[in-house]
């Protein structure tokens, strides 16, 4: 059986009625803090029914831990159970996290797969939930890091998977070190999945902002294999330009490849859509403090 993590053992808060004043929760919220400091979150009764899940975007796990849903499943029973009786909950299991999408007018599951699964198949109708009111970007971020800190811990797989997300998503805006914290990771995986999706190693920014220099190829005052006197750095043969035209083609043809996917094209528009929401909203906002 997989581990669930200790806090999910203890008593849960009954559910309010539906339409009660949502609160704004004080405890535990560092694990879903993404990078936008206008980033909201509420606690909200929300029907299960109307919460979406949309792995393309914010999936997290190449598959559902069968073990953990019957888990999670046995604590939801026991709770209706003594709920029914009159009694307090017996287990306390964390409120499931999801994504307001102002877009599409939907709520949108970011963390809690197995505990959503295992509340509708208890007979759940509806639960408390943590909304979270942000940019896509970072309930992308909130999704990892609640992924990757509660219940079930992450897989190699999984963990892989979701680097590969967020480089896809992130490029080079993010440090290695700064996914590999979002994903719960060593920095050098992110470093070895980015050279495998791009081609090339990332040179990373130092802390004034300009890039790193490339250390030499070969130490000096050190022996070599080619005869390379001592103090000297070891030199790699100039490209000619035919060779410099081939690399240039290859790259140009993978963009153009890429850039003529549905995918990429969809995301780009989506994107592009969501800045057009998020200036006309600002405009409005000085509009109506003027």
């Amino acid at each position: 059986m997989s581990e669930i993590n200790k806090d999910d053992t203890k008593s849960v808060p009954k559910e309010p009625v539906t339409g009660e004043t949502m609160k704004t929760p004080k405890k535990g919220l560092s694990r879903v803090k993404a990078t936008d400091a206008d980033m909201r979150y509420k606690e909200m009764t929300l029907a299960l029914a109307d919460i979406q899940k949309d792995d393309e975007l914010f999936g997290c796990r190449l598959k559902r831990d069968k073990a953990t849903v019957e888990k999670y499943l046995a604590f939801y029973r026991e709770n209706r159970e003594a709920e029914a009786n009159g009694e307090e909950p017996i287990h306390k299991i964390k409120s499931i996290l999801v994504w307001w999408d102002k877009t599409r007018r939907r709520h949108v599951l970011l963390g809690g797969d197995h505990r959503l699964t295992a509340a509708l198949l208890a007979g759940y109708t509806e639960m408390v939930v943590l909304v979270l009111d942000c940019s896509e970007d970072d309930a992308f971020t909130a999704a990892s890091r609640d992924n990757a800190t509660h219940g079930l811990g992450l897989s190699d797989g999984d963990k892989t998977y979701l680097v590969r997300k967020s480089l896809e998503r992130f490029g080079d805006t993010k440090t290695f070190r700064e996914i590999a914290s979002d994903v719960g990771c060593a920095h050098s995986l992110v470093a070895k999945v980015y050279k495998e999706l791009f081609g090339r190693k990332k040179r990373q920014p130092t802390t004034d902002g300009s890039e790193q220099k490339k250390p030499p190829t070969t130490p000096p005052d050190t022996d070599t294999s080619d005869g390379v006197a001592h103090g000297e750095e070891h030199k790699e043969p100039e490209q000619s330009d035919q060779e410099r035209i081939q690399e240039v083609e290859t790259y140009l043809n993978a963009c153009v490849q890429k850039m003529s996917s549905p995918d990429y094209l969809y995301d780009w528009a989506r994107r592009w859509v969501n800045l057009k929401i998020r200036d006309a909203n600002k405009h409005a906002q000085s509009d109506s403090q003027a």
